[in-house]
């Protein structure tokens, strides 16, 4: 069976007032399509961290130009 394709283009103040005469579990249906489709779940989503879980983080920062910054840690002296 061959497969065929279909462009169709319908102006957004068009999609807005079908989604609204959407029922409610049609528009929770489209909005966790939406929000997959806006947070992709990332690899390590998945990643097994083994029995004692995941390690704890240390605050980071970002600043531009220098990307994450590790902050709120002591100098070490040496």
């Amino acid at each position: 069976m061959s497969q065929s394709n279909l462009t169709l283009k319908i102006s957004f103040e068009s999609l807005i007032d079908t989604i609204s005469n959407l029922s409610i579990e049609d528009k929770q249906k489209l909005w966790e399509i939406l929000d997959e489709q806006l947070h992709p779940s990332q690899p390590e989503d998945d990643y097994d961290w083994g029995k004692e879980g995941q390690p704890e983080t240390k605050p980071v920062e970002y600043i531009q130009g220098q990307g994450l910054i590790v902050i709120g840690v002591k100098s070490d002296p040496k």
